[in-house]
């Protein structure tokens, strides 16, 4: 990698689907020139579990579902009657942020209720480290000799709630002591 490429960080996130839309562009963009982050990204998307395929299919769907609106919507136009405009109200999905202090043995992060964690670390080079499942607390302590002193890891949660959902963290960098 070159001092051009993105962070390995930025490269898994891109991997997991949790980069922000203009950054993942870009990252992507440099991707698919770049030999060494394209070999990191096939790398992070095998070491990710694969996404289900009812998200494709509700997604599909709901963008189906949003094109028939919209042309029958086209077909029936007429001028609205004046109103107060409705108000909509969605719950907005629960995110993981690290809870953790620089230096601190144990990660941490935001709990989500009733959830199970699994944690994946690995090395910048975004080498998987270890990958612990099956956490029902928002913790975990990294074993000690993972890692040189000083040398960074890279750590992502991903979170399964009690109704079925899978919640992704973004990830995470602490440089071990």
């Amino acid at each position: 990698m070159s001092e051009d490429c993105p962070a390995p960080a930025e490269i898994w996130d891109l991997a997991s689907g949790t980069l922000d839309a203009d950054r993942a562009r870009a990252v992507a963009l440099h991707v698919a020139d770049c030999r060494s982050c394209r070999e990191a990204a096939a790398l992070a998307r095998e070491v990710l579990p694969p996404r289900s395929s009812s998200f494709r299919t509700a997604w599909w769907t709901a963008a189906a579902a949003a094109v028939a609106a919209v042309a029958l919507g086209a077909w029936f136009w007429r001028a609205p009657e004046p109103a107060v405009a409705p108000i909509f109200r969605l719950d907005a999905a629960p995110t993981i942020e690290s809870l953790g202090a620089p230096g601190d043995p144990v990660l941490r992060w935001t709990p989500i209720e009733g959830a199970t964690y699994a944690v994946t670390l690995a090395r910048a080079d975004l080498t998987v480290l270890e990958v612990r499942g099956g956490l029902a607390v928002p913790e975990l302590a990294v074993p000690p000799g993972i890692l040189a002193p000083g040398e960074p890891l890279l750590w992502q949660v991903v979170a399964r709630t009690a109704d079925g959902r899978t919640i992704r963290s973004r990830t995470f960098r602490v440089a071990r002591e």
